[in-house]
């Protein structure tokens, strides 16, 4: 059987209290126990404000819940920042890392977020280290260059930190928030580039299930699951609605039950 990661990341969405209703609406629905179930993963990845909530909501459910970033220092003088430490006391236990909207808005190089994902994995944390191109990128045919750039700046941040479990997520940029998701094939295609480099002595990253993001909905889920090469999905305004998230888990459930 298939076993498929579905994670859903609210972003700047949702107060806490609107952030537990639709983390009970997703963790109650009989899908996404059956689900689990069959061994397949959801995560949902809140605003930092509900962590402590959805983990509460979640717990004894097998439902896991991720930060939506972490700084790579322990502890320190950085107003605003958190640690892994304290994401992992708050019961989380993945931690999302390098997604396309932190490295636009706040700078963040591929060696940062290696950083990051090593301090993730020392706090005990799942880090999902994302990636992509820009659309000038995939448009200009330098996409599997700069995917591999971007691979071998998080290794050089992870040093000699080892990753017991983690999620690398391709993102491509010119598909998060714009409605416009890449093509199966696309997608299958550079899934298979990304699985062929990091299992080609590429140390920490080795074997990591590789998830796919950018306008994922319930309308093309179950034929991106369908492809080879992908793992899962990291979900952005899809998971916001619990309806629509429960049918992407159920897409994961066709999918896998087809493979078995």
């Amino acid at each position: 059987m298939k076993q498929l990661t579905i994670a859903g990341n609210w972003k700047m969405h949702t107060m806490p209290s609107d952030a537990v209703a639709l983390c009970e609406a997703i963790v109650h629905h009989s899908s996404t126990a059956n689900a689990l179930s069959q061994g397949h993963a959801v995560v949902l990845a809140p605003p930092l404000t509900s962590l402590a909530g959805v983990v509460a909501s979640c717990m004894g459910t097998g439902v896991e819940v991720a930060a939506q970033d972490c700084h790579a220092a322990s502890s320190g003088a950085y107003t605003g920042d958190v640690s892994a430490a304290m994401v992992a006391a708050l019961g989380a236990t993945c931690v999302i890392v390098g997604h396309s909207e932190r490295r636009r808005y706040h700078g963040e190089t591929d060696v940062m977020i290696g950083e990051k994902a090593a301090a993730a994995a020392r706090c005990g944390l799942v880090p999902i280290i994302c990636v992509g191109e820009l659309l000038q990128d995939r448009q200009s045919g330098n996409t599997n260059t700069i995917l591999q750039a971007q691979i071998e700046g998080i290794l050089h941040g992870l040093g000699q930190q080892p990753l017991t479990r983690a999620y690398l997520a391709y993102e491509p940029v010119w598909a998060i928030g714009t409605g416009v998701a890449a093509t199966p094939n696309q997608a299958e295609e550079t899934h298979h580039f990304l699985r062929t480099i990091l299992d080609d002595g590429q140390g920490a990253l080795r074997g990591v299930p590789i998830l796919y993001g950018g306008s994922v909905t319930d309308k093309n889920a179950e034929e991106l699951f369908s492809c080879q090469s992908i793992d899962g999905a990291l979900v952005g305004g899809a998971s916001l609605v619990a309806e629509t998230f429960v049918a992407i888990i159920q897409a994961a459930i066709r999918v896998g039950a087809q493979a078995a």
